[in-house]
């Protein structure tokens, strides 16, 4: 199948969907429409992982990257308002063997869920997706190094929220 096909098939398919993940941050229709737009280019880097045939895999992995470029216009328009240092925090962890049965999946996923999003798609990426961190990278248009960063933070946040429940 060609390309364009598969493209025009995923934009008309998703392209409400991307829209309102966009709209969600932005809320300014027009900056929604060019996060889809800047989503697409991105997708198209990436269009042999994605498949065609309807799925919630499909649509979270193209809702992932449109909201990812939806905060990166958020962000430059805000450093375009306002300059400003950004904080830079790292949490102090220790490795923690976890005996993972259901309540602790289902623990997991609830810290996960209420995750800052930069942090928690790229953790979705990684380990649903399997995609490495290269190819993460690319989406979002950062460093390999800023990949396993958030890895390291969302791994860092998920163990101090179960710390934090298990001292309760």
């Amino acid at each position: 199948m060609r390309k364009k096909v598969k493209v025009e098939k995923l934009y008309y398919t998703y392209r409400n969907t991307m829209y309102e993940e966009a709209y969600n941050v932005l809320n300014d229709q027009s900056l929604a429409e060019d996060a889809v737009s800047e989503a697409f280019v991105r997708i198209i880097k990436n269009l042999d992982r994605i498949s065609l045939k309807e799925s919630s895999r499909t649509r979270n992995f193209l809702a992932i990257v449109c909201r990812n470029v939806a905060i990166d216009i958020y962000n430059k328009r805000k450093r375009e308002i306002i300059t400003a240092a950004g904080s830079d925090y790292v949490y102090p962890c220790t490795p923690e063997d976890l005996v993972i049965d259901s309540e602790s999946v289902n623990k997991i996923m609830d810290i996960v869920n209420t995750m800052n999003p930069i942090y928690k798609d790229t953790l979705i990426l990684s380990r649903i997706y399997n995609m490495s961190r290269a190819d993460i990278a690319s989406i979002f248009e950062i460093s390999p190094e800023t990949v396993t960063k958030r890895l390291q933070r969302a791994k860092a946040e998920i163990r101090k929220q179960l710390a934090k429940e298990e001292a309760q």
